[in-house]
């Protein structure tokens, strides 16, 4: 247990001693999707999703709009302003959404190598 904590703690101090950067990369649909929803922030993308396995997004689909940023065409280019394990927070920078900023699965970005 003792060494579980540590590893822990050691991985607090790591990811404060490292510096964020942004990566770019470029947004893909899921499932199907012919756009990429990008939601307000992870609470709203949370929601979001709740509200679609419940079935309640398909019986009042306007139960979403509040939730979402923007739909973006996919492979528009993007940037992570903040990296995270099941979700990124992302800001479009390229295409008609150039500048909405929100929340995305991890798998909706794909990260591109220069």
């Amino acid at each position: 247990m003792r060494m579980i904590y540590r590893a822990a703690l050691a991985s607090v101090f790591l990811a404060a001693a490292v510096p964020a950067h942004a990566a770019n990369g470029r947004l893909v649909p899921m499932g199907g999707m012919s756009v990429v929803i990008v939601w307000k922030d992870a609470d709203a993308h949370s929601k979001g999703l709740r509200l679609i396995q419940s079935g309640a997004a398909e019986a009042k689909p306007e139960l979403l709009s509040p939730l979402i940023a923007c739909l973006v065409e996919p492979n528009a280019k993007a940037i992570t302003t903040d990296a995270g394990f099941a979700t990124h927070d992302i800001m479009v920078v390229d295409g008609e959404h150039a500048g909405c900023e929100g929340n995305v699965a991890t798998e909706a970005f794909e990260l591109v190598r220069d």
